[in-house]
C-alpha cells in the first residue's frame, strides 16, 4: 500500500511539473505576440503624422518584433515536445519505438530503391552486351 502511494505521488509530481514548465514555455512564448497584437491595434487607432524617418525606424522594429514573436511561437510549439520527453518515461519509451518503427522502414525503402537501381542498371549493361 506505501509503495504503490509513493509510486502515485511521483507520477503526480512528474506530471505537475511537466504541466508547470508547458504552461511557463506558453506564457513566455506567447507574450511577445500579444505585446504585438497590442501594438499593432494602439498604432492602428492612433492618427500620429510623424516624420518619414520616425516611421522607416518603426516600421522596422515592428517587422524585427514580428519575426522574433514568430519565431518565439515555433519554440512554443517545438518545446513541448522536450518538455514531455523530459518529465515522462512512458513518453520517451514509445517515442524511443516509434523512433526506432521509423528508421527501420526508412531503411527498408532506401535498401529496395538501391536494389531496383543497380536491377536496373545490370538489366541497361546485359542489353548492350547482346547488341
Amino acid at each position: 500500500m506505501i509503495k504503490t502511494n509513493i509510486i502515485y505521488s511521483r507520477r503526480h509530481y512528474h506530471v505537475t511539473i511537466m504541466l508547470i514548465g508547458v504552461v511557463l514555455l506558453f506564457l513566455i512564448c506567447r507574450f511577445p505576440m500579444l505585446i504585438n497584437n497590442i501594438y499593432e491595434i494602439r498604432d492602428s487607432i492612433s492618427d500620429d503624422y510623424s516624420s518619414k524617418d520616425n516611421q522607416y525606424f518603426r516600421c522596422r522594429i515592428q517587422r524585427i518584433f514580428n519575426t522574433f514573436a514568430s519565431f518565439m511561437q515555433t519554440i512554443n510549439s517545438n518545446g513541448n515536445l522536450f518538455i514531455y520527453l523530459a518529465c515522462c518515461q512512458n513518453f520517451r519509451e514509445i517515442s524511443n519505438e516509434l523512433f526506432e518503427k521509423l528508421l527501420n522502414f526508412v531503411r527498408l525503402k532506401i535498401n529496395e530503391n538501391i536494389l531496383t537501381i543497380m536491377h536496373g542498371r545490370s538489366r541497361a549493361s546485359t542489353r548492350s552486351t547482346d547488341i
